[in-house]
């Protein structure tokens, strides 16, 4: 029996060796295949897009001449603290150059109506219409998937629209012509909260409110196509606006500090704390001697032209990612800043979220925001990559002629 056993292995074994050959066609590159799948594996690992690296120099650090000299770090304190005394700012200043954050500045109190804990890193302000530039951002970097083209007309992704010529790129450069979203409320809803996005754009179907303009022939500054470009990034996404930004944005540069904030479901002129959010600031106003605290109102539910919440360090953060090209390709942002133009080909003095100045001047682009007591201001200079970002929370009132003052002392 374990001779017979023996001689069927040996017969087993002299059939594989036979047809061996053939087998190892089809072997081999399984193996192959396996070394192959290693390789792809490894070859990913190496082309990973690196994580965003913010740049930053100390108030000693003179590398390079990167930092800015000690002489003007003082007379820049100095200044800061005039406007605070003075001027009536509360807030924080930022200076950003040649790729680095050079300058960092809080002034003031979190709490203005009893001056209690002073403004810090965490602490993150309303951006008010400097928004506009991360909606903008957000259906440039859709456009650079291939998920939009700028000249798709809205009703493309918002059913019932009733403006039925206006197309993303008028609403990017405010040339739609679609009437005030703010009006709107203001007049019609009835709802305890303020509408959201949605709400609001369905109000718009319903009223169909004659446009203030022929889409394409003119230019005016319109909250409400920023508000509609949200919820078409919402549309082509299926996700909030919030998630969206979050995800492609804000948590790939670290931007730990910045996200979006509707109160629609906050009962209008009433402020209640959410713990979800413990550095966000309050807007205030002077009243009748004394610093009062402005809640929101009915337009405070809708996010686009407003609704993001952030500070001056990550705003540098992203302004260093876009000028790296971190997540937006170059020849994407380029075309931010370039002016509209209308169907007579009249230019706009402004881009895709950013207002352009007109001729020959050092300001490449910037943007202001003023929103419930919230006074912001995001410029970005051609020479040496300049950026200057305040924001504050105290109604101020002299903000351009403040960074005019503020890029003096740099120079």
């Amino acid at each position: 029996m374990k001779k017979e056993m023996l001689l069927s292995a040996t017969g087993l074994t002299l059939v594989f060796m036979i047809l061996g050959s053939n087998l190892s066609d089809h072997y081999i590159p399984a193996m192959v295949n396996v070394y192959h799948g290693n390789e792809t594996e490894k070859k990913e690992k190496k082309e990973k897009k690196p994580e965003f690296q913010f740049n930053q120099v100390s108030r000693t650090d003179n590398e390079n001449d990167k930092a800015l000299s000690g002489s003007t770090l003082s007379r820049l304190d100095e200044y800061a603290e005039y406007l605070y005394r003075k001027r009536g700012f509360n807030g924080s200043i930022a200076i950003g150059r040649n790729g680095y954050m050079v300058y960092k500045k809080h002034i003031g109190y979190t709490n203005l109506k009893y001056r209690t804990k002073p403004i810090h890193d965490g602490s993150n302000f309303q951006l008010a219409s400097l928004s506009k530039q991360f909606i903008a951002a957000s259906v440039m970097l859709l456009q650079q998937q291939g998920r939009l083209d700028y000249e798709d007309p809205v009703t493309k992704y918002i059913g019932g629209f009733p403006y039925k010529k206006v197309t993303i790129r008028q609403l990017l450069n405010h040339t739609s012509g679609v009437p005030n979203y703010m009006w709107l409320a203001e007049r019609k809803w009835k709802k305890p909260t303020p509408p959201d996005n949605a709400e609001m754009i369905k109000m718009m179907c319903q009223y169909n409110l004659i446009p203030h303009f022929e889409p394409g022939t003119r230019f005016k500054y319109s909250n409400t196509g920023y508000m509609i470009l949200a919820a078409i990034v919402e549309k082509i996404s299926k996700l909030p606006i919030g998630d969206f930004l979050d995800e492609e944005f804000f948590s790939k540069i670290g931007m730990n500090n910045t996200y979006t904030h509707s109160f629609s479901d906050n009962p209008i002129h009433k402020y209640p704390r959410s713990s979800a959010y413990p550095g966000e600031l309050i807007g205030y106003r002077w009243s009748y001697n004394r610093y009062v605290s402005i809640p929101p109102t009915v337009n405070d539910g809708v996010i686009g032209d407003k609704g993001i919440y952030s500070n001056v360090e990550d705003l540098l953060k992203w302004d260093q990612s876009l000028e790296q090209n971190f997540i937006l390709a170059d020849s994407t942002i380029q075309v931010a800043y370039k002016k509209g133009v209308t169907l007579d080909g009249s230019s706009v003095p402004y881009g895709f979220g950013y207002h352009l100045p007109n001729g020959k001047k050092e300001l490449k682009a910037f943007h202001n925001g003023v929103w419930n007591g919230f006074t912001n201001t995001y410029r970005k200079y051609h020479k040496d990559s300049l950026s200057i970002i305040l924001l504050s929370n105290s109604s101020f009132k002299r903000i351009t002629p403040t960074v005019n003052s503020i890029r003096s002392i740099i120079n």
